[in-house]
């Protein structure tokens, strides 16, 4: 973590409003490499350790269950109602930020934001989505109030324009793998391979009206009543949408350009992932 972080994340604690929070965050990393860890599978090709020793000194915006691979390193923390597990934070915690559908009674046990922002539940159609309009200059997070765009996914709602609005001058993403043309299914850098999880991949890929309506339904109540007694339990897995990999990706080139245009560097750090080719591949 950079020292300055504990600064800022106090600051945002005695700020009354969120447009004032955004002034706070507005520059505060100017000039700096901000990286991005996400939970794709490519993330494992690099240990822990190697990444601690990587990132020690540089700007760190961790997405959900990465932040485990990092404690104490991470300057920002996002979240979202899907997918949420409840984190032990180190001593020294990160700036947390949550993006959740307005209204949705989705619970996130323990999470408290420094930052919050809402999503309209009535515009979560592809045709509303970031990745179909392509819109980026009018979802910049200083636009004046606290909604976001449906993405569909974190890295589009807020997770690529946060390193716009800190003055980050180059955006290095690992992990960010999408997904596979093959399956409707997005594996995670933590999931472990066994026979659930390949039921789960076959009702994906033969009904994913089946798997929406009936397995994630089972799964998300058995996870709401094992939650009382582990609370390391995922929760509200978001089930799936066909092809939302492919459809994330088409955006990517165009998201690419709009950074270059505003002078901001963006490249990535998988071998697997789907993101557009014009988005330059690096090794750590």
């Amino acid at each position: 973590m950079l020292s300055r972080t504990n600064e800022i994340k106090k600051m945002l604690g005695k700020s009354k409003s969120h447009q004032e929070k955004i002034e706070i965050l507005r520059n505060s990393y100017k000039g700096e490499v901000c990286y991005i860890l996400t939970a794709g599978p490519s993330i494992n090709d690099y240990s822990a350790n190697y990444l601690q020793e990587k990132l020690k000194d540089e700007l760190v915006i961790a997405v959900k269950q990465t932040y485990d691979l990092l404690p104490g390193l991470v300057d920002f923390h996002l979240l979202n109602q899907f997918n949420y597990q409840k984190t032990e934070y180190a001593v020294s915690k990160p700036i947390i930020m949550k993006v959740g559908l307005d209204g949705a009674k989705l619970k996130t046990p323990g999470l408290l934001p420094d930052l919050e922002f809402l999503i309209d539940m009535t515009k979560t159609s592809r045709e509303d989505s970031l990745s179909g309009s392509m819109d980026f200059s009018n979802w910049l997070l200083d636009r004046g109030d606290n909604y976001r765009p449906f993405g569909p996914g974190i890295m589009h709602e807020i997770g690529l324009f946060l390193p716009v609005l800190l003055g980050a001058k180059k955006i290095i993403v690992i992990g960010w793998d999408l997904g596979s043309a093959k399956t409707n299914g997005i594996s995670r850098y933590y999931e472990k391979d066994g026979i659930g999880k390949s039921i789960q991949q076959v009702v994906m890929d033969h009904s994913p009206a089946l798997y929406n309506k009936v397995l994630v339904r089972f799964l998300n109540i058995y996870r709401q009543i094992m939650f009382r007694f582990d609370d390391s339990i995922i929760l509200n897995n978001p089930g799936i949408t066909v092809n939302e990999a492919g459809f994330i990706s088409k955006s990517t080139g165009p998201l690419y350009d709009w950074l270059k245009f505003r002078g901001i560097e963006f490249e990535i750090v998988s071998n697997n992932s789907m993101i557009d080719k014009s988005v330059p591949r690096v090794s750590l």
